[in-house]
């Protein structure tokens, strides 16, 4: 009798059935709904999140359109590679006691836009600045006006590049340097 009763006892533990929220079913069959909802607008009406002034548009070229998907993006290579700028200058930067710096920097003449040198201290004061070098240019050397400390000192070069018809600014670089300034012979 004892086996039987703990028999009927597990037979009706393992036998109920769980109890559903109605409310958990209704927040899940809202959240359902409004996923489906959003997908089919998104597909109804196309992609939401695109600008009015759509960019790709403006990179192709008005025959894009009866262009192969394989000429598109030969095209569309093309302007971003008018668009890159690589920078070329030594890492380390050696600085003479009349505060010459030998940058040996270069606007290599693959380059597409004009560009500019900024050295900047690492205590953030302005130590050079260059004119504007067009592509093929090269700039051995600069006058610092800043305080540069003996010994090695960190430092950033900032590129800047312009576009050579507008002169408006196309974007900018920035390389971590090293300063090494020569102690004076004389001490």
């Amino acid at each position: 009798m004892g086996n039987d009763s703990n028999l009927d006892r597990y037979s009706r533990l393992y036998l109920k059935k769980p109890r559903s929220s109605p409310r958990k079913a209704a927040r899940l069959a809202a959240i359902a709904f409004a996923v489906i909802a959003a997908a089919f607008i998104a597909t109804a009406i196309g992609p939401p999140f695109l600008p009015a002034d759509n960019r790709m548009s403006s990179i192709l070229s008005p025959a894009s359109a009866d262009k192969t998907e394989e000429e598109i993006k030969d095209e569309l290579g093309d302007a971003v590679a008018e668009g890159m700028m690589n920078v070329s200058m030594a890492s380390t930067v050696t600085v003479d006691e009349d505060m010459n710096a030998h940058l040996s920097a270069v606007n290599i003449p693959q380059n597409h836009l004009d560009q500019t040198i900024t050295l900047i201290g690492e205590d953030g004061t302005e130590l050079y600045a260059s004119p504007i070098l067009p592509p093929g240019t090269a700039l051995d050397t600069a006058q610092l006006a800043g305080p540069v400390p003996e010994g090695r000192s960190n430092a950033t070069a900032v590129f800047t590049g312009y576009d050579p018809t507008t002169g408006q600014a196309a974007g900018t670089i920035a390389l971590e340097i090293t300063l090494e300034k020569e102690g004076n012979a004389d001490e």
